[in-house]
């Protein structure tokens, strides 16, 4: 069976899928070829993130992740600790999102 989080990373995988297609991360498959204007033709109108995130918050089929929590409090220190110690510490309103399959955390400063 099919989870919601399942079937949400199916599409975004599908959608990387394609475009590595298009970015020439195949060399069997060269730009302008049958294949290569087929998955341009598919990603025209293919959902980006917006899209996905709004399914996923009104529809019970597509879920983000199940291991992502949301957090339902406001993050008033923000730190960046690399071997060295501390880099980066901020004191502010801060929002985050998870983007790019999972793979990318980006963290926005509110304005004061």
């Amino acid at each position: 069976m099919t989870m919601p989080d399942e079937r949400y990373r199916a599409v975004i995988n599908t959608r990387k899928f394609l475009k590595d297609i298009l970015w020439g991360e195949y060399e069997e498959i060269p730009q302008g070829s049958e294949i290569w204007e087929r998955a341009r033709r598919c990603l025209k109108h293919y959902p980006g993130d917006y899209h996905m995130d709004d399914v996923a918050e009104t529809s019970e089929h597509f879920e983000k992740s199940t291991c992502i929590k949301k957090v339902d409090r406001d993050i008033n220190r923000f730190e960046y600790i690399t071997e060295d110690g501390r880099e980066v510490v901020s004191y502010a309103k801060h929002t985050f999102q998870l983007q790019d399959d999972l793979r990318t955390l980006k963290v926005f400063r509110e304005k004061e």
